[in-house]
């Protein structure tokens, strides 16, 4: 078969795949794999604190954060276009960034009252920044247990 096969790490284990398409048959953690595609949308202002139960039953191993735009067209974006999505820094008062927390339960995310609302445009590229229509865009989570 064309499958990446592993073997467990004792020498007599059993061969298998480490993530196949039978794992993501359910998105709410019971296979494996988690997915919810519209957490919270990216607010305008203040700080908002969004958790998800993810249902894998420990510490995902592969987390995968994103911004999912679910507008009608801004900045050279369509409708599920997804940008991987990364924590970032904070000023002296620490309201800036985003801050991304995974444990055996939930996945938070904390976004701070001056996050940074810019993507870089995906029609100019080169570098451009422009500013997204909050409501339009959504934080968006995938996990592997």
């Amino acid at each position: 078969s064309d499958k990446l096969e592993l073997r467990t790490k004792a020498s007599t284990g059993s061969w298998g795949t480490p993530y196949n398409s039978g794992m993501a048959s359910a998105t709410d953690g019971t296979t494996g794999f988690f997915e919810n595609l519209s957490v919270a949308t990216i607010p305008s202002s203040g700080v908002q604190v969004s958790a998800v139960a993810h249902g894998l039953g420990s510490v995902p191993r592969i987390v995968e954060p994103k911004l999912r735009y679910t507008g009608s067209g801004e900045n050279g974006y369509s409708a599920n276009d997804e940008i991987l999505l990364g924590t970032s820094g904070s000023n002296t008062e620490g309201l800036r960034g985003i801050t991304i927390i995974v444990d055996g339960t939930n996945i938070t995310f904390i976004v701070g009252s001056e996050y940074s609302r810019y993507v870089v445009n995906k029609s100019t590229g080169a570098g451009q920044q422009s500013m997204v229509t909050p409501g339009d865009w959504s934080l968006a989570v995938r996990a592997w247990k």
